[in-house]
């Protein structure tokens, strides 16, 4: 009997744990070119980002595993520099691919899925640069 009792307690104090769900978001500068990050919100700050090379932009746990995206809530815009020279700036209300749009997948592209785990990308080309 105690037995029994410990191994109910054992499977309702599993079933009680829920699991964590992990998200990584990166930014990966697949260009010829080093660049220059500039990000402009209430604090601004500023990232080199070598070609072939990606920075861990935002890494987070959340017990409901219902969210997959996070945002940008402090930051205005974001530049990206090649020598000096502004060649796109994103904004929040951006058409088409944009750094703010976490939770468009044509954006931030999942790169990596397993049970609880999720890295998302985003990717600055050639073609974002011109």
């Amino acid at each position: 009997m105690k037995k029994l009792i410990i191994l109910v307690l054992l499977a309702l104090s599993f079933m009680g744990c829920e699991p964590e769900y992990c998200y990584n978001y990166s930014i990966l500068n697949i260009s010829q070119n080093n660049v220059e990050l500039l990000f402009y919100g209430e604090e601004d700050s500023q990232i080199i980002l070598e070609n072939d090379k990606q920075i861990e932009q935002s890494s987070f746990c959340d017990d409901r595993g219902d969210k997959s995206y996070f945002e940008y809530y402090l930051i205005d815009s974001v530049q990206v520099k090649i020598n000096s020279i502004v060649k796109k700036t994103y904004y929040p209300n951006d058409t088409g691919k944009s750094i703010f749009k976490t939770r468009d997948r044509e954006s931030w592209k999942l790169v990596e899925s397993r049970d609880h785990y999720s890295k998302f990308v985003f990717e600055i080309t050639e073609v974002d640069l011109q």
